[in-house]
């Protein structure tokens, strides 16, 4: 390897894989200082500062990588994601569509295109993202949650249960999978058959604070309001700045006057 970025850029490839990401973001951010155009280091480091949460850094050079590689299904793939992980659905669209135009059997690709389709309200296109995956991996269990999820938007709460269902028959220590179920039977008023599934969750995941503000709701329909504030107490507990919590313990309280 007589190319000394080549070098390097391996280097940083290896301290990824290992785990040590500051070691290879410093190696990365050389390599790009020497050539700030080169496709792996950016690739690479953009992929690192996803891996930190840093989204919006993310997004800035794997756009800088696709504008010199636009037909890597990987770059628009990880952009797509880190777009979306920072809240900009409606900016990583195309690049969801990118990516499953140029790699069409990636279940992952189009899992992330329903989830951000389901963001904006395009329950009906998410809906067939999430039967694309479906058809590409069968036993996909987060796919068959998140089918339920734009179900349920779509007030088609039959099939959502349904989805749900099958994602837990998949993976029955599947929390999400539990709390969506409940949010469907909530709206069925099947209430003691929501609340065993909030229960589910708390079980399977004690410190799931939208489980229970969840139960939270399911409980107040009951009028158990001494219970619902105990939930409530418990979300804020494990998260103080979940507004929805506080607000929906002022209600339950002025419900009791």
């Amino acid at each position: 390897m007589n190319n000394p970025l080549e070098s390097m850029i391996h280097q940083a490839i290896q301290a990824f894989q290992s785990g040590n990401l500051n070691s290879a973001e410093i190696i990365l951010d050389r390599v790009l200082a020497a050539h700030s155009k080169n496709l792996p280091a950016l690739h690479i480091l953009g992929l690192i500062k996803a891996s930190q949460s840093k989204h919006k850094e993310a997004a800035e050079l794997l756009k800088r990588a696709i504008r010199l590689n636009p037909s890597d299904p990987s770059l628009h793939y990880n952009l797509a994601k880190a777009l979306q992980e920072s809240g900009a659905d409606k900016e990583s669209l195309p690049h969801h569509k990118k990516a499953v135009e140029l790699n069409p059997t990636n279940p992952a690709a189009w899992l992330n295109y329903g989830r951000s389709l389901s963001n904006l309200g395009l329950n009906i296109d998410a809906l067939a993202s999430y039967d694309k995956v479906i058809s590409l991996k069968p036993d996909y269990p987060e796919a068959w949650s998140n089918r339920g999820i734009a179900l349920n938007e779509l007030k088609r709460y039959d099939e959502a249960l349904a989805s749900y269902d099958k994602a837990i028959s998949l993976k029955p220590d599947y929390p999400e999978a539990w709390s969506n179920k409940g949010v469907t039977l909530n709206e069925l008023k099947r209430y003691d058959e929501a609340l065993a599934s909030y229960d589910k969750v708390i079980s399977l995941k004690p410190d799931y604070p939208e489980a229970w503000s969840r139960k939270g709701v399911t409980l107040g329909e009951l009028k158990r309001y001494d219970e619902a504030l105990a939930s409530y107490d418990k979300v804020i507990s494990l998260k103080p700045d979940y507004p929805e919590a506080w607000s929906r313990k002022g209600v339950t309280l002025d419900s009791q006057r």
